[in-house]
């Protein structure tokens, strides 16, 4: 095996819903407005960026507004998202 075979990370409990990110300064309301529509229109969303750069918490923030019945498929190294829709597959 090559890497890590534990990952302790902890998130804030600071951030759970979009107006918390703006709030912090972390975000914009153009972007949050911006962001959101995509989800709702069903666009595809690549959140990509280096380690720490806050990609789990903006995903775990923005799915709470992808529609229900939309397949959401993740590609994670460790299972660190927290989606609670029903159709998620992951590709860990």
């Amino acid at each position: 095996m090559i890497g890590p075979v534990v990952t302790i990370r902890k998130f804030s409990d600071q951030i759970s819903v979009v107006e918390d990110l703006i709030r912090l300064g972390e975000l914009d309301d153009n972007i949050a407005t911006f962001l959101i529509g995509a989800m709702k229109a069903k666009l595809n969303v690549v959140f990509c960026g280096s380690t720490g750069a806050g990609k789990t918490t903006l995903m775990n923030v923005f799915s709470t507004h992808i529609p229900e019945g939309e397949r959401i498929i993740t590609i994670e190294d460790t299972a660190e998202l927290r989606l609670h829709q029903k159709h998620v597959v992951s590709l860990c």
